[in-house]
């Protein structure tokens, strides 16, 4: 009888064991969906029952890009290689994001916003986020449109400025910014030209007067006008020198192969319903760029 209890609560400790472990891997996977959707010290806040209070952020430097013709490709490919386009890209940029210690604010169809100094304040926002749009408008050659199987071509806008940042929603909070520079931004990256960076005054101001001013190449563009906003004297950022240790030349060679190998080990599945079923009902819309 004692042997069969023994035994008894062996079992049942291995079983808590197994449980327990299973729960904490079911844990940290809710953990990293979440801190990918919220900030972590905002995730962890709204968990505890505590409303989030926005914040002012003084220093931000703000990344908007999308597709060139990307509405164009929508209306003549089925929904899958539309998908499959966008997880290409967004892997990339993503990629790129983590490297240049950005933060990603979201992805609206073809459109990506990310930046620096914000929901961590960071000096050196104007350079990180140059630094990733140089690096963006090299790697995306890697991504091809399944209309002509060429290299896509994404539009791109910096500014600098400041913003605020809060939560919004019950349903599914989303945190978002605020404020003139995020319409700024926008309006660089839709004043812009495809495969080029359109820089606010503001960030190449920034740039200029900071250590790394022998780093970049510029152009200035001169007054453009912008909806909203007047005419605003802009420059194109053509790229980095070989003193940026980040994206120089031969480093953004460099860049270029380790994305194009993290790309090639990423697996994307079709899925039976994205198959094209009609002429009509292949046809998707996920933007209007």
């Amino acid at each position: 009888f004692l042997g069969e209890h023994i035994s008894s609560e062996v079992r049942s400790a291995h079983m808590l064991d197994k449980l327990s472990k299973k729960l904490a891997v079911e844990r940290n996977l809710s953990n990293t969906l979440l801190y990918s959707m919220l900030p972590k010290h905002v995730a962890d806040s709204l968990r505890q029952g505590k409303t989030y209070e926005p914040e002012h952020y003084d220093d931000v430097t703000l990344f908007f890009s999308d597709v060139v013709g990307f509405t164009d490709i929508c209306s003549k490919l089925p929904p899958w290689d539309i998908i499959d386009m966008l997880n290409r890209l967004y892997s990339v940029m993503d990629y790129l994001a983590e490297k240049f210690e950005l933060y990603k604010v979201e992805t609206i169809g073809d459109a990506y916003m990310c930046c620096s100094g914000l929901p961590e304040k960071d000096p050196n926002n104007a350079n990180k986020v140059a630094n990733f749009a140089i690096a963006v408008i090299k790697c995306v050659q890697l991504v091809t449109s399944p209309f002509d199987e060429k290299p896509i071509q994404v539009r791109i806008g910096i500014h600098s400025g400041s913003c605020m940042a809060g939560v919004v929603g019950t349903l599914t909070p989303h945190y978002c910014l605020f404020g003139d520079m995020i319409n700024t931004t926008s309006r660089h990256e839709s004043t812009g030209e495809a495969g080029k960076i359109h820089s606010s005054l503001e960030t190449f101001g920034k740039l200029q007067l900071s250590q790394s001013a022998d780093q970049y190449d510029w152009t200035a563009r001169g007054f453009v006008p912008m909806k909203g906003k007047g005419d605003m004297y802009t420059y194109w950022l053509d790229g980095a020198t070989e003193r940026n240790e980040a994206v120089s030349p031969e480093k953004l060679e460099e860049l270029f192969n380790e994305t194009a190998e993290m790309l090639s080990k990423k697996k994307w599945k079709k899925r039976s319903y994205f198959h094209q079923r009609g002429s009509s009902s292949s046809v998707v819309s996920l933007g209007s760029h």
